[in-house]
């Protein structure tokens, strides 16, 4: 964050707008949170809280312009932007350009959503306000959908699909990001009420069945317990966790309810792995990366033109629906130039956040099993036009602003202002 945004956020007549951008941001996420399809046409809540979180980013800015003279246009903004230009021109050479629009529409709108959360948020103050929001969105979402979910169901469906008929793997997407900060708050801040929050997180990762979010929240808790915790208590800790770890897996294959909703998901693709069963659900993801790896062989530079493999598939499969992987999709729907173009930036956020795990700084522990994380989803999930991912990525590289690349100032030396990010 540049030194204007930094005098911005110690302004005392600029306070009073902090609670107005939590609030509107926290509406914005309980709304994608708990309808995935978040922009559909008869969803007014999402679109009113789209505007009020735009319309006091607004307000915001026009009070910083007014104070500074100028305003910084974030990195990721000036990247997705990029992203969003070439996903328009695909129309040019779509297969199919009708298909086209509404996806566009729905980048524009996490572009315009990861701008106001750089204008909000890129400051040592406001990034804990940021995740902890996060957090807050993600439980009250999961009670919410809990609260309309009829009580016969649990547990012998995938939770979020009783009682909304929407995919519960990108449910345990959002629940599986938000048990990793607040395990992170719990581990480096202290907070207890996090340990249980959490747990209880994780616990409704397990609720919806999902196998690749419970891999990666179980896989994201001991990167953190790794690189976070005090050497004091570094061994106890990594042993305990380990220990935890292990026995929720038990937890899960042993339990009749556990095993109905998750563990025979685990047992079957171990099989699938193992070759001792055929596992329907990861032999048609299987064909659809197969399809996908067939469109980009054949159209390898530009793709077919962005959401045009939902179009191609129903050629070929008599079926229209998403890759389950955002690898295969961007490469079929964009070609290398779309592909490169969007996980360029991620390379970059990799390597300049694994920069400053190395140099100590703690946010940046976070950021790198955010990113991790986000990359191994991919696997199962399309996530380039997704506001619940971008939302998250937007958040480590807001951590690039409260993270120190450079060598520690001496105590004699004043602090240098913040590298623009």
């Amino acid at each position: 964050m540049n030194q204007a945004a930094e005098r911005n956020i110690r302004i005392p007549g600029y306070a009073f707008l902090d609670p107005f951008v939590d609030v509107s941001f926290f509406l914005l996420l309980f709304s994608v949170f708990t309808n995935i399809f978040f922009d559909g046409h008869h969803n007014y809540f999402y679109f009113f809280a789209f505007f009020a979180f735009f319309g006091v980013t607004g307000i915001r800015l026009i009070l910083l312009i007014r104070y500074t003279g100028s305003f910084v246009l974030p990195t990721i903004t000036i990247w997705y932007g990029l992203f969003v230009l070439y996903s328009f021109a695909s129309i040019l050479w779509a297969y199919n350009p009708g298909v086209c629009f509404h996806v566009t529409s729905r980048i524009v709108q996490c572009l315009i959503i990861q701008f106001c959360m750089a204008q909000n948020y890129s400051s040592k103050a406001a990034l804990p306000r940021c995740l902890k929001v996060f957090v807050l969105a993600a439980v009250l979402s999961s009670v919410y959908i809990l609260s309309q979910t009829p009580l016969e169901t649990l547990f012998k469906t995938r939770f979020g699909a009783a009682s909304t008929s929407l995919n519960p793997n990108m449910f345990a997407v959002i629940y599986s990001f938000g048990a990793l900060i607040a395990y992170f708050f719990a581990c480096h801040m202290r907070k207890l009420i996090a340990y249980p929050v959490a747990f209880y997180l994780v616990f409704m990762v397990v609720a919806t069945g999902s196998r690749k979010s419970i891999i990666t929240v179980l896989l994201g808790i001991f990167l953190l317990t790794i690189m976070v915790t005090n050497r004091k208590h570094h061994v106890l800790r990594l042993v305990l966790t380990v220990g935890a770890i292990l026995l929720f897996l038990y937890w899960i294959m042993t339990i009749p309810a556990l095993y109905t909703v998750l563990g025979s998901r685990l047992d079957s693709m171990l099989g699938f792995f193992t070759n001792r069963e055929a596992d329907y659900s990861m032999t048609l993801r299987l064909t659809f990366m197969r399809v996908a790896k067939e469109i980009f062989l054949d159209n390898m530079f530009f793709g077919a033109g962005i959401i045009n493999f939902h179009v191609l598939l129903g050629t070929v499969m008599n079926e229209s629906t998403y890759a389950h992987n955002n690898y295969y999709e961007l490469l079929a729907d964009l070609g290398l130039i779309g592909f490169l173009l969007y996980y360029s930036y991620y390379v970059y956020v990799a390597l300049a956040t694994f920069k400053r795990v190395i140099q100590g700084s703690q946010y940046a522990k976070l950021m790198l099993t955010l990113v991790l994380s986000i990359l191994l989803c991919d696997f199962g999930i399309v996530s380039f036009y997704t506001i619940q991912i971008n939302v998250i990525f937007t958040c480590t590289t807001l951590f690039l602003s409260v993270c120190d690349a450079g060598p520690k100032p001496n105590a004699s030396k004043p602090r240098p202002a913040l590298a623009a990010e």
